[in-house]
């Protein structure tokens, strides 16, 4: 039998949530049923190396400007070339781009995730969303927050959009890791208390906050040190905002790190600032290993934490909260425990990778099949003929 051909669009594939997912997807979908080519529109990035090991294709196609438009022919002719089934395109950028292409291409069923509650959109980029939204057959949010959101503030109908949530590999989770050799690595005093996170360093994760409130806490805690793994357009601002509270000895910026899940498991407590979200892969990880997450309280994140029960959440942009929480779970050794163990159930119970690839794996068979009977019934109905009162005007 035929395999169904797949193709993955991304801006890039930087080590980041949108494109871990498509790292997933590619290489964890059934492989007797579907073959799979990750199309980006910039060249290398930190996953690009696994896709290839894993034996997926990656094609680059080039966009040289902001508005090169020229790259929809580039992309429509790698689709038709490629022999695509199925479009699946991921983040604003490649969602424009590629279901335009996709459209010029004839490719069968247009798909697009929707990773965010968007609010950075702005208005114009919201009506480009609109308009091009209407070229994808099927969208997947990945929480019912994000549905929500391009419901109400961007007018997509609700029957177009199907929630899959996120999801892991828990069973790798958490990393074996020698503690006391890890924190001298990471330069950490192996006698501190390590609160940690993993995130882009952009305004959306609102660090600021999440330094701020770091320093409440050190004030109070002098056995307190901090990590913030990720890469970003903001790391000098934060950087230079850390040594003017006097915590450029508190805290270590540790970049673009590919060994993230062994940071987590050397951290006593791991701590979100994030304004708005999707369904962070960053936080299920951080659940996953066993960890007491305290996050803002977020529509989208409501839906992984319990207060109280699986980790705490606290008001978003609050950093006396923030501080506060995370004062309260360091005291606590025994609390820390009982929401960690609490949270990897979560996880493992609701949010595994299986759980992902099972709902997406059923809307590229649906949407296909759908689609096909639609072509096959265009064929058999016969045309109005010219002139009758069925012709369309």
């Amino acid at each position: 039998m035929k395999k169904i051909r797949i193709a993955q669009i991304i801006y890039g594939l930087k080590l980041a949530g949108a494109e871990k997912i498509v790292l997933s997807l590619a290489t964890r979908i059934p492989h007797d049923r579907f073959e799979t080519v990750v199309v980006t529109l910039t060249a290398d990035g930190a996953l690009e190396k696994p896709l290839r090991d894993a034996g997926v294709k990656v094609v680059y196609v080039p966009k040289f400007t902001r508005y090169d438009a020229t790259v929809l022919y580039r992309l429509a002719r790698t689709l038709r070339r490629e022999g695509v089934d199925i479009a699946h395109t991921h983040l604003f950028t490649a969602d424009s781009w590629g279901r335009v292409a996709a459209a010029m291409a004839r490719v069968p069923l247009v798909v697009s995730t929707l990773h965010a509650v968007d609010l950075w959109l702005s208005p114009l980029q919201l009506s480009v969303e609109k308009w091009t939204s209407r070229l994808a057959h099927r969208l997947i949010a990945v929480s019912r927050a994000v549905k929500d959101f391009y419901i109400s503030k961007v007018g997509i109908p609700p029957e177009k959009i199907s929630v899959v949530c996120n999801g892991i590999d828990g069973s790798r989770l958490p990393a074996v890791v020698e503690r006391e050799g890890k924190l001298r690595q990471l330069g950490v005093s192996p006698k501190s208390l390590l609160v940690g996170v993993a995130a882009r360093l952009e305004e959306q994760k609102d660090l600021f906050t999440w330094l701020r409130a770091a320093r409440i806490a050190a004030g109070e805690r002098p056995d307190l040190e901090f990590v913030i793994a990720g890469e970003g357009s903001q790391r000098e601002a934060l950087e230079e905002f850390s040594r003017s509270i006097g915590m450029e000895q508190k805290v270590h910026f540790l970049g673009a790190r590919e060994d993230v899940e062994e940071i987590i498991a050397v951290c006593d407590l791991i701590m979100f600032s994030s304004r708005f979200e999707g369904l962070s892969l960053a936080m299920l990880e951080s659940m996953a290993s066993g960890k007491a997450v305290i996050a803002g309280r977020m529509g989208e994140t409501a839906e992984i934490i319990q207060h109280g029960e699986n980790g705490l959440l606290t008001p978003a942009g609050d950093e006396r909260e923030l501080s506060r929480a995370m004062l309260s779970l360091l005291k606590n050794e025994g609390e820390r425990r009982r929401l960690g163990e609490a949270a990897r159930k979560t996880v493992m119970e609701r949010f595994s990778l299986e759980r992902m690839i099972e709902g997406t794996v059923q809307i590229y068979e649906e949407g296909l099949s759908r689609r096909r009977a639609a072509a096959i019934k265009s064929q058999i109905l016969p045309r109005p003929r010219k002139g009758s009162r069925d012709e369309n005007p």
